[in-house]
């Protein structure tokens, strides 16, 4: 063992292999060319793994495995280096030597290779970790729609709140302004009258306070269990606006009106933004707002019509686009979500609301309710009895 080493680049005892048997010039370059072809691409596979595996260090799974696989090319490609040089150089012992630590750096790999092979077959495939982020990514998508969907839900809600609560509360303090006069002049009556329209308002204000609570949970698809009287809808959204009005002077001709399945408050506030929205959008004229059903085999439908600057049609398309203002009423404080609220109102019913602007000057709103079932339809014709 020890002469085998001492004599291991002696190339005394070997002849070189192109004076070991019957060589030509093209089969010699051949081998030697083929030979150093590999060890150049088995030498390039090591510094790629290498490279990439101590980039990696700490992140990689089968870090050593990477690495047994590189010193194993790495042998390879020096077994065939070594065939080149033998051709002139006989150095068959260094030759044996390299064989044997390419035998023993192999086999290592394919006993750590069997080992792993259980944990590596676990992994997931490309196709599997793909389709995996894909559906991570979608469901970061739906869920940066669905915090967008409720900011925008939660700006609406606010200012639906702002907007139920203003008119009567304003109501409430007008008639209790009014009230002291009222008592400064010990007029008891009118005194007693007005008392009755502060509590109404404040009654209203507590009721809706009570049932946005609960709806707030409720603004999608909620549950027709309530029958409303859209009279007695239409008269809440009046006293509400009982200040608006009658500073306004506006005259409401209401006819008579169906029942319905719906949530009470939120018809309030569709009407109440209605009738607000026509007195507030006047013309120099006094405002008339005019309400009245058209009952048909789908159902009701309700007119509500004023004498107002009306839409401009440029603007009839997206009049209930959220935050969306037309352009003959920019020079009015607004937020434009009233309109966009009424239709989530109306498709919260199962209905529609429709705008359009009147050739004698006003806009009409057409709400089209569907016909609830065993609910008979409100009296027509000659039964009607505006109110105003």
């Amino acid at each position: 063992m020890s002469d085998f080493f001492s004599k291991l680049l002696d190339t005394s005892d070997f002849p070189d292999r192109w004076n070991c048997g019957n060589w030509d010039t093209f089969h010699g370059w051949l081998h030697i060319g083929s030979d150093l072809a590999i060890w150049a691409a088995y030498g390039a596979i090591p510094i790629a793994l290498v490279s990439y595996g101590w980039k990696k260090r700490g992140e990689l799974r089968f870090g050593p495995v990477l690495f047994l696989f590189a010193a194993f090319i790495l042998s390879c490609g020096t077994t065939h280096l070594i065939e080149a040089i033998i051709f002139y150089e006989p150095v068959y012992r260094l030759s044996g030597l390299v064989k044997l630590i390419t035998a023993v750096v192999s086999w290592a790999t394919v006993f750590a290779v069997v080992g792993l092979l259980p944990s590596a077959l676990k992994l997931p495939g490309l196709k599997a970790a793909n389709e995996r982020l894909t559906e991570e990514l979608e469901k970061r998508r739906e869920a940066e729609q669905r915090l967008a969907a409720a900011n925008d839900e939660l700006q609406t809600f606010t200012s639906m709140v702002t907007h139920d609560l203003r008119n009567p509360t304003g109501s409430a303090l007008l008639m209790a302004e009014v009230s002291l006069e009222s008592l400064s002049r010990n007029n008891v009556e009118q005194l007693r009258d007005q008392l009755e329209v502060v509590v109404s308002s404040l009654k209203q204000v507590e009721h809706t306070l009570s049932e946005l609570n609960q709806q707030s949970h409720e603004l999608d698809g909620i549950e027709m269990k309530e029958r409303v009287d859209l009279n007695e809808i239409v008269q809440r959204s009046q006293t509400g606006l009982s200040s608006t009005i009658a500073a306004s002077g506006a005259v409401i001709k209401v006819g008579e009106l169906p029942t319905i399945e719906g949530r009470s408050t939120m018809l309030v506030h569709l009407f109440t933004n209605l009738i607000e929205n026509a007195i507030k959008y006047r013309t120099e004229d006094l405002p008339v707002v005019e309400i009245e059903s058209i009952d048909t085999d789908q159902g009701s439908s309700i007119h509500v019509k004023d004498n107002g600057r009306g839409i401009d049609p440029d603007d009839l398309g997206r009049i209930f686009e959220p935050k969306y203002r037309g352009n003959n009423i920019e020079d009015e404080a607004g937020t434009g979500l009233g309109l966009a609220y009424c239709q989530r109102i109306m498709l919260s019913h199962q209905g529609t609301i429709e705008a359009a602007s009147d050739p004698d000057g006003g806009t009409l709103f057409t709400l089209k309710f569907p016909l609830p079932e065993n609910v008979s339809p409100p009296p027509t014709g000659d039964n009607a009895s505006p109110t105003s």
